[in-house]
C-alpha cells in the first residue's frame, strides 16, 4: 500500500506559516497513476498559491507558479506565472506566460503576457506577445539560440531515455 497524505488548505484561524493535515488516506499502487499525476507526456510541476520558494529549480515538463518563487528557473517546456503568481529571478525555459507578476530575466522561445500580466525586467525572445492589458517595463530584444536549443536536446534527450526505460 501507497500512503498519501492529503493536505486541506490552513483555516483562517491559522496562520500561513503551519501545514495542517485532516487526513491519512492508504491508496493502492494501482491507483498510483491517479494520486501521482499525470502521464510522463502531460508531466505538470505546480508550486501551489500561499507557496514560497527561493532557490533554483531544474524542471522537466510544465510548471505552474501560483506562490511565489525567487531564484533561478530552468525548465524544459512551460512556465506559467499565475495571476496570483509572484516570481522574482532568472527563468531560461521553452515558453513564458505571465498572468501575474514576474520581475527579473527571461530567455525562452516565446514569451506572452496575459491581460492580467505584469513584466519587469529584460526578456530574450523569439516571439513576444502582449495582451490588451498587460504590462511590460524593461529591455526586449531577440534571444540567442544556444540556451533554448540546448533545453530542446535536454527534453528530446530525457524522453528517449524514458521510453528506453519502458521497453526494458
Amino acid at each position: 500500500m501507497f500512503k498519501g497524505i492529503f493536505s486541506k488548505p490552513a483555516s483562517a484561524a491559522h496562520s500561513g506559516f503551519e501545514n495542517h493535515t485532516d487526513s491519512v488516506e492508504e491508496v493502492s499502487m494501482a491507483d498510483a497513476p491517479n494520486v501521482l499525476g499525470p502521464k510522463d507526456s502531460e508531466v505538470a510541476t505546480t508550486l501551489a498559491e500561499g507557496t514560497t520558494l527561493n532557490g533554483d529549480l531544474e524542471v522537466r515538463g510544465k510548471l505552474y507558479i501560483s506562490g511565489t518563487f525567487q531564484g533561478k528557473i530552468r525548465c524544459d517546456d512551460l512556465v506559467f506565472v499565475c495571476e496570483s503568481g509572484v516570481v522574482n529571478g532568472e527563468l531560461l525555459a521553452m515558453d513564458v506566460r505571465v498572468a501575474g507578476h514576474f520581475e527579473g530575466s527571461v530567455e525562452c522561445g516565446e514569451l506572452c503576457i496575459d491581460p492580467t500580466g505584469r513584466f519587469s525586467g529584460e526578456a530574450a525572445t523569439d516571439t513576444f506577445v502582449i495582451s490588451s492589458g498587460g504590462q511590460f517595463q524593461g529591455e526586449s530584444r531577440k534571444r540567442p539560440a544556444d540556451n533554448v536549443t540546448q533545453l530542446i536536446r535536454s527534453s528530446e534527450h530525457n524522453h528517449n531515455q524514458r521510453q528506453a526505460g519502458r521497453k526494458e
